[in-house]
């Protein structure tokens, strides 16, 4: 039996969606992101024994809609709210992949954390 397959690419409320029709049924429907990046910054940020706000500038990217962390090189740092301490926090190892946030660009949530005793360096992109 022959496979017949096509790929739709539709504006839905200024959305993008992208199908596919496989076997006589649309599949994979994925909302795509059509504005793009805007903006961004990146750097490093020393992360110490008490909360640091991560953020890639003195203040956070107004308006920003994503956050990547990639972890430290060697040991581990602690993430969560601005009271985060190394029993609270969720950890972020070396070798873990990087953590991604989607923000409301709306609220300014604050991302923090703490190492594990020693100074650990990550690096942090924001975007808008």
């Amino acid at each position: 039996m022959a496979q017949f397959n096509q790929q739709l690419n539709k504006d839905v409320d200024g959305q993008k969606i992208t199908a596919t029709y496989e076997n006589g049924e649309w599949v994979t429907p994925v909302r795509m992101r059509e504005s793009g990046v805007t903006d961004f910054k990146a750097n490093a940020v020393t992360v110490i024994s008490t909360p640091t706000e991560l953020k890639a500038d003195v203040a956070k990217l107004e308006s920003r809609y994503q956050m990547i962390i990639y972890p430290p090189a060697s040991g581990i740092i602690y993430w969560g709210k601005s009271d985060v301490s190394s029993a609270t926090g969720a950890p972020l190892s070396a070798g873990d992949p990087a953590l991604v946030f989607n923000f409301n660009p709306l609220i300014p949530l604050g991302i923090y954390a703490v190492s594990d005793g020693t100074d650990r360096i990550v690096k942090v992109v924001e975007s808008k």
